[in-house]
């Protein structure tokens, strides 16, 4: 079984940073230092400064790319720049490129899963992780307590039924648009709590693969073992999940 659960996104405030497009960025690990430099130049919010602190020489345990990303964070926050939604939802996500030069629409959404180990059988990985990658995330993990970027799943929808509600979703106006590197990225909220019941329900008899973020899961599982009793729904790590 395969919980997933709705959650009260921690979404930025775009009449403060501007559109969604300039404080976005790609996964931690395929960034440059090049790339990092030009994000940072982009937009005093781009969500590099969570995601890929810079490193310093005199950087120390009480000073260092972690403590930054969370005073950031924790400033962010107080500011109303990072805005938490009243409701629960999951938060429906497409990408509109072109394949082969064919058109394709990649629709998923944003959840919370119930991590658990591999040997379970309902969350399945296909790579070996490194140890000191798992590391890295871990210090980021404890330091901000935050899941800033998901773990990217697939699952099996032979019926369709749950694109259909996503899709629903989609005829509404997008909260974030973004365009870059030639996919047109767009988001929205879904919190029909009807829907919401039904989409957790499909997902009892079902496994998640791992396309992505093998490393970020299983950081977020050994967290969860760590701090169990100390940290507050640790147990969930933010999934993005697609048929």
């Amino acid at each position: 079984m395969v919980d997933i659960v709705p959650f009260k996104g921690l979404l930025f405030n775009q009449e403060k940073t501007g559109p969604a497009e300039q404080i976005t960025a790609p996964p931690y690990d395929v960034i440059s230092p090049q790339q990092q430099d030009a994000l940072y130049e982009k937009n005093p919010f781009n969500i590099v400064r969570l995601i890929l602190e810079k490193e310093y020489p005199e950087d120390n345990e009480e000073n260092n790319r972690y403590t930054r990303s969370s005073a950031t964070f924790k400033q962010w926050t107080k500011d109303n720049v990072l805005i938490k939604d009243k409701k629960p939802a999951f938060y429906v996500y497409s990408q509109e490129y072109t394949s082969e030069g064919q058109s394709v629409c990649r629709v998923g959404f944003f959840t919370r899963v119930r991590s658990e180990d591999f040997s379970s059988g309902n969350i399945c990985p296909h790579e070996y992780t490194l140890a000191k990658a798992k590391q890295d995330r871990m210090h980021l993990l404890k330091a901000c307590q935050a899941n800033f970027s998901p773990v990217f799943g697939l699952f099996s929808d032979v019926t369709g039924e749950i694109d259909r509600k996503l899709n629903q979703a989609m005829q509404h106006e997008p909260f974030a648009v973004v365009e870059e590197s030639g996919i047109l990225n767009k988001a929205w909220r879904l919190e029909d709590e009807e829907t919401l019941v039904f989409i957790k329900e499909q997902f009892r008899d079902k496994k998640i693969f791992i396309a992505d973020g093998h490393h970020r899961y299983e950081t977020a599982l050994n967290y969860h073992k760590e701090n169990e009793n100390q940290v507050g729904d640790s147990a969930y790590v933010m999934m993005f999940l697609t048929n």
